[in-house]
């Protein structure tokens, strides 16, 4: 198996259920089967569950195949543990048991195990109780996403569980007792709920990941939660591999096209321009060219979606999640070394979502907001975010500025700039940073978190396309004397976080800033250069080249940073001068953004 791929030499499993091109095809990571009835996607299921279980893989990954046309966890012969070992005691208390007896728990005792892992938390160690929580407070989030659906469990053990209906504002619309609603799902809801669970042991508790072989994901479940649960198990990091074998349509666009498999009468046919033709006829089989060319189309719909949501005000994140990667990078961040209160200002605190977070993650136990005094600075204020934290929380619940002059100097232990710089006009970095460095105390710090790539293309309220850095131009813009010397990092699978000493941000100037875009110009011109071979290679490859993983909009997001980032940089050198090409042949012509005001 390679680094970015998989590869197959060893055919033998495969020759024997009569499928053919399997050795030397470059497989991904994550691969969607598609074909007719008999045309060998089960076959091939078959015949990889066979493959890895007698050649188990190097990381130590479980393989588990999840047969959903016949609702059934396989996941190979149980170890024969005892059979008074519940799902609970696998689950929280760790007891000795094997992945596949928390498969084999989960088949035979089916609604009984959600019984055994909410059974008297009352009875254990407050950590103990705390994980608990954690852990079934994802599976809700998870519940309420898919189906619409939370569990409150209360702290008396001979309270049995609830399960709620909810609205999509998180209010709850009917609740019955667990076993009364969960007899109502239906297989697809059902599915899920188990679903949940799994995924829970898997990415938390086992912690070594899995390898999913599914088949027919698309039975029992609505087109809009198949979609969201596969881009969820696409998207996960336990989930080492991912082979998909599907009749359903809704799954191609999730896939790039490097990861497509077309199966026709046991082959594995070559990845050139009639595939999309080919699976679209086998799945739907009808000759609509319009639908046809929408698929083929979609990487290209995909890529200039993102460009036009880059001529587009920026959207702010309105839900507040306390698990969210970002709020838990911040919480982990600001807790780092320190006791006591900590005095906290969100600057550029859009929809106040650190607050919310704080409330919530204070209401499950997982901290104590009342440690954290919050202030926020927001030049922007919505006045209908305004009246809902007032309806929420009361009058003033916190203190906020609109101007950034109102706040007192040296007051804050930590200063936070979430998602934030990248939407600040490049000429204004250095004030920002000044502003920043006056109001935190000599020992303060600056937290400051951007995602890795943005999910949505957005056009600044600044007079710069957004600039989204990451570590070597953090480095760049503060000047570290050493690793280690002020500028710690955090890296998440979506979130980079840095926390900044206050005497760095001293020596952000025009010089740092400078070398900062440069950085981010090299970078973003790497990423490109190295998709567009690896694009170029798979299209004179065929089925046998690796492809990439950079999907279309990551592919626009790389791009447009290359040119904000360019056009960034000249901006930086004239000061504000933005040379304009105009029509007609005309002599270019300078235009001086100087002195406008932001919206």
């Amino acid at each position: 198996m390679g680094t970015g791929y998989v590869i197959f030499n060893n055919d033998g499993e495969f020759q024997k259920l009569g499928l053919k091109n399997v050795p030397g095809t470059h497989f991904q990571r994550r691969n969607l089967l598609v074909g007719k009835n008999g045309s060998g996607k089960t076959r091939f299921l078959n015949a990889l569950y066979s493959e890895f279980k007698s050649r188990p893989p190097s990381d130590a990954a479980a393989v588990v195949r999840l047969d959903f046309s016949n609702f059934h966890l396989s996941g190979g012969k149980a170890s024969g543990k005892p059979a008074d070992k519940g799902l609970f005691d696998i689950l929280i208390l760790e007891e000795e048991a094997s992945f596949f007896d928390f498969l084999e728990l989960a088949e035979q005792e089916n609604l009984k195990f959600i019984h055994d892992i909410t059974k008297s938390k009352i009875l254990y160690t407050e950590g103990l109780r705390r994980r608990l929580d954690r852990g079934l407070g994802r599976m809700n989030d998870h519940l309420r996403e898919f189906i619409g659906y939370e569990i409150y469990f209360g702290d008396e053990p001979e309270h049995e569980p609830i399960i709620r209906k909810v609205d999509e504002g998180g209010k709850s619309a009917r609740e019955r007792p667990y076993r009364d609603m969960l007899a109502e799902f239906s297989p697809g809801e059902r599915f899920i709920f188990y679903l949940c669970i799994f995924m829970y042991y898997v990415e938390t508790v086992r912690g070594k990941g899995v390898i999913l072989l599914l088949d027919e994901p698309e039975l029992h479940l609505h087109p809009r939660v198949l979609t969201e649960v596969m881009r969820w198990l696409y998207e996960s990091t336990a989930v080492k591999q991912l082979w998909v074998a599907t009749h359903s349509l809704f799954l191609m666009p999730l896939f790039c096209f490097e990861e497509i498999c077309l199966f026709e009468d046991g082959t594995i046919m070559p990845r050139d321009s009639k595939m999309y033709r080919r699976a679209y006829g086998d799945l739907v089989g009808l000759g609509d060219d319009g639908m046809f060319e929408l698929l083929k189309s979609i990487d290209s719909w995909e890529y200039y979606r993102f460009i036009v949501e880059c001529f587009c005000p920026p959207t702010t994140v309105g839900r507040a999640n306390p698990r969210d990667e970002q709020f838990v990078n911040f919480v982990r961040s600001i807790n780092a070394g320190r006791s006591g209160g900590i005095r906290v200002l969100d600057y550029g605190a859009g929809e106040w979502r650190i607050w919310e977070c704080l409330q919530l993650a204070h209401s499950l136990g997982e901290l104590d907001a009342g440690k954290i005094r919050y202030e926020a600075y927001e030049p922007y204020p919505r006045e209908e975010t305004l009246r809902r934290l007032e309806m929420a929380y009361g009058e003033n619940p916190f203190q906020m500025y609109s101007r950034i002059d109102d706040v007192p100097d040296h007051s804050y232990d930590v200063v936070v700039l979430m998602n934030v710089l990248h939407e600040i006009d490049i000429l204004d970095w250095e004030q920002t940073f000044r502003d920043i460095r006056r109001v935190l105390t000599p020992e303060g710090v600056l937290i400051f978190l951007e995602v890795k790539t943005l999910s949505l293309g957005e056009q600044p309220y600044g007079n710069t396309g957004y600039l989204v850095l990451g570590s070597e131009e953090v480095r760049r813009l503060f000047r570290p004397d050493s690793p280690g010397t002020g500028d710690g990092s955090s890296e998440s699978r979506k979130t980079n976080c840095w926390a900044i000493k206050a005497f760095l941000l001293d020596r952000v100037d025009r010089a740092s800033v400078r070398e900062c875009v440069n950085s981010l110009i090299d970078s973003s011109k790497t990423v490109l250069t190295q998709a567009f071979n690896e694009k170029m290679a798979a299209a004179h490859g065929g089925a046998g080249s690796p492809g990439t993983g950079l999907t279309a909009r990551k592919y626009a997001f790389w791009s447009q940073q290359y040119i904000n980032a360019v056009l960034a940089l000249e901006r930086l050198e004239n000061r504000g001068q933005l040379t304009v090409i105009a029509g007609g042949g005309q002599e270019p012509s300078k235009i001086n953004f100087q002195g406008f005001s932001t919206p």
